[in-house]
């Protein structure tokens, strides 16, 4: 399950810093705090965007939660905007996170710019990898997430706001159970009767499950037995 976040009343506005962080020019964030200490971040997508302590760090990393704890977000000190970053650029910050979308995936996604059924499928299979060990770990929800937002392809057919609603929508299903998983299923499925989609989805299903170098037993039976409903051979695109 993905972790609960401390929603306190002691709040701090760190929209400068999460623009400057992530690049996104329209979302407002906020800090919750609890004896000086961060324990959530919220941000106004819809559906709300809410990351953990530890999401947080991940996601704009554990210097800038630092800065926030010391509320010197705008100190004219530079803030790096990922681990690695320069703090200069927006998409080269999260190179963390976009190795999930890798080539493989890019080519057929452009092809389906602004198909919404073809990014609802994209993202219901990247949210089955996520919870493929029948848990939804903090990171993996900021990673899945960046990596959706990430992906040049998907980003020239929608807005931020637009991939960063499904993409949670989506793990947020996938982290309901049976049912919840059951849905997504059928998500892909509408996409099923077009070979090219079908082969897009599951090429980028096996970039997340290939994210940390190896693909996991339980992310191999997910796409083993989605190829097959989808009437994809895998081992052709796993080559």
């Amino acid at each position: 399950m993905i972790p609960s976040a401390d929603i306190t009343g002691d709040t701090r506005d760190i929209t400068a810093l999460w623009r400057r962080m992530t690049g996104n020019k329209t979302e407002r964030a906020t800090a919750h705090l609890r004896g000086g200490s961060l324990t959530a971040v919220t941000v106004n997508t819809r559906p709300r965007l809410v990351m953990c302590r530890a999401g947080a760090c991940a996601l704009i990393t554990g210097e800038a939660v630092a800065a926030i704890e010391a509320g010197t977000t705008h100190s004219p000190r530079p803030i790096s905007s990922a681990p690695g970053g320069t703090g200069q650029s927006t998409t080269g910050h999260h190179r963390m996170f976009g190795k999930l979308f890798g080539k493989k995936a890019e080519a057929a996604v452009q092809k389906f710019s602004g198909r919404t059924d073809f990014l609802e499928a994209t993202c219901a299979a990247a949210a089955l990898i996520a919870a493929a060990d029948g848990e939804i770990e903090d990171a993996e929800v900021t990673a899945t997430v960046k990596a959706v937002k990430a992906n040049k392809s998907l980003a020239a057919g929608f807005d931020g706001p637009t991939i960063e609603r499904t993409i949670n929508a989506m793990l947020d299903r996938a982290g309901g159970g049976r049912v919840g998983r059951a849905g997504l299923r059928k998500e892909i499925m509408e996409i099923a009767k077009d070979p090219e989609m079908a082969e897009g989805v599951i090429l980028t299903a096996l970039d997340v499950a290939e994210a940390d170098g190896e693909i996991e037993p339980e992310e191999q039976k997910i796409l083993d037995s989605l190829a097959k409903e989808l009437g994809i051979d895998l081992a052709r695109l796993a080559a």
